[in-house]
């Protein structure tokens, strides 16, 4: 009666370790930098100038349901992926994304996301994205490159500057284009982010 008991515990175990965010709770911490986006009639203003206090200002309101985050080394292998959940940059406040189980001395060359409507892992929120209180629902991918790659050990935080993708996401919310059919001519393979080990 008790190994019944036993294995029955360790399926419901394994059974809800599959369910809801996988985010890990070890090795490298991944995390964006502040955020500020410069609006495009601001940056067209020959009064702005190079001033940064006139010509950015905080985002308000941008969140994201990563589905999966692949850790790109460049070596044979399966690479590392995570589910991360909902991330909230709203704020300009620099951001922990979670935490991911990567093997002290590994080279990262990128970092790619994998955007989805996702309510059950993204904190019931029903959008693949939210900006400036605009959702859509179609799936997106963003990219982060390390030139050079960075080799990490455990504790080491990896830094994304998220300026390409936010300077894209602006100009296609201020073309009235933050929509499911026309922000792919934005968001576009070309359109990557960087970073760094911090």
């Amino acid at each position: 009666m008790k190994t019944k008991q036993i294995i029955a515990i360790t399926i419901l175990a394994i059974t809800l370790s599959a369910c809801g965010n996988v985010r890990s709770t070890g090795g490298i911490t991944v995390k964006s930098q502040g955020l500020s986006v410069v609006s495009s009639m601001e940056a067209l203003n020959p009064l702005a100038g190079f001033n940064p206090d006139f010509s950015t200002s905080a985002v308000g309101d941008f969140k994201f349901c990563i589905t999966q985050m692949k850790v790109v080394t460049g070596t044979a292998g399966d690479p590392t992926e995570a589910i991360l959940g909902l991330i909230d940059l709203s704020s300009s406040a620099a951001t922990d994304w979670g935490n991911i189980d990567i093997a002290d001395g590994t080279s990262v060359a990128e970092l790619d996301f994998e955007l989805h409507t996702d309510p059950e892992n993204c904190s019931a929120a029903d959008y693949s994205m939210s900006y400036k209180n605009t959702q859509l629902t179609k799936d997106l991918e963003f990219k982060f490159v390390f030139s050079p790659a960075v080799t990490v050990a455990t504790g080491d935080s990896l830094l994304l500057n998220l300026d390409a993708i936010t300077t894209a996401l602006e100009s296609a919310y201020n073309n009235s284009s933050f929509t499911n059919e026309l922000i792919g001519n934005y968001l576009e393979t070309t359109t990557e982010g960087s970073g760094s080990r911090e």
